[in-house]
């Protein structure tokens, strides 16, 4: 059991190294930041300043290995657009994101356990609707994909919630069906 858990951790760190990887090229991605925070009319000098100033003249490699040392001390550093310690930043909005999260955890415990009570009240009884076109679920198919057929309903038939962009094009399937091998949800038409 250690063992488990121990691989279970390692594989945590090695997803949590990958994540913050990519995180911190995301700031690379659009171009150079140092020319982002002077502004494109800036000299050529107040730009070399920036880069000395973050680090930005630094190998990216050792850039990410500073930002990452920094932020595992719990030190992320001052915001580029707001001038402010990360950290306040965050400080700031941590109120709000957790009575978001507990809000949204309550409602899917509210819906969540009154329809376990029920499926476990009838096990024998099948709660789906039964419309004609679609079979029985085969034994090891996971439910969520299987019965992706009210969302293909609400983004493809009524076009109440469009699949992609404002409307459901001709090319364009259910955003279910790519998950479900069977039964086929309606595609667009």
């Amino acid at each position: 059991m250690l063992k488990f858990i121990l691989s279970k951790l390692g594989l945590a760190a090695l997803v949590a190294l990958t994540v913050s990887f990519f995180s911190f090229m995301l700031l690379f991605m659009a171009g150079d930041p140092a020319i982002a925070i002077a502004g494109h009319e800036a000299p050529p000098e107040a730009i070399a300043a920036i880069r000395a100033q973050y680090g930005f003249d630094k190998p990216l490699l050792t850039q990410y290995a500073q930002w990452l040392m920094r932020a595992l001390s719990g030190d992320f550093g001052m915001s580029y657009y707001f001038k402010v310690p990360v950290a306040d930043l965050i400080a700031d909005r941590l109120p709000v994101t957790f009575i978001v999260g507990s809000l949204g955890m309550s409602f899917a415990l509210i819906v969540a356990i009154p329809m376990g009570v029920i499926a476990a009240a009838f096990p024998e009884h099948d709660h789906r609707p039964h419309r004609p076109g679609y079979r029985r679920r085969r034994p090891g198919n996971p439910e969520l994909l299987v019965r992706a057929d009210p969302d293909c309903h609400l983004c493809c038939q009524s076009r109440v919630v469009p699949a992609s962009g404002t409307r459901c094009g001709p090319a364009i399937s259910c955003p279910w069906s790519c998950l479900v091998t069977m039964p086929r949800p309606p595609s667009c038409a």
